[in-house]
């Protein structure tokens, strides 16, 4: 399952990055690598960005390449979860 896909509020653990070397570091830079649990905190209408949740911060992703990021979803929720949402 794809970042893109994951519902809502549901926790996931990233599992593999199907990008390049560029947009791999990119995404380690804000702060998002393989082992992290995140969770889509709000959805853009019209194909917009997706609001994405790890670690108490939140990053605004495209969906191209929220595509490009696989998940394991079901997970307990991350310990840091209250940040996240407020």
């Amino acid at each position: 399952m794809t970042l893109e896909q994951l519902p809502s509020g549901t926790p996931g653990r990233i599992v593999s990055i199907d990008a390049g070397w560029g947009l791999r570091r990119r995404l380690e830079q804000m702060g998002l690598q393989l082992g992290d649990v995140v969770s889509v905190a709000s959805r853009a209408p019209f194909r917009g960005p997706l609001l994405v949740c790890s670690r108490g911060t939140r990053t605004a992703l495209g969906r191209g390449v929220a595509r490009r990021i696989q998940v394991e979803p079901d997970l307990p929720p991350p310990r840091d979860a209250q940040e996240c949402n407020g």
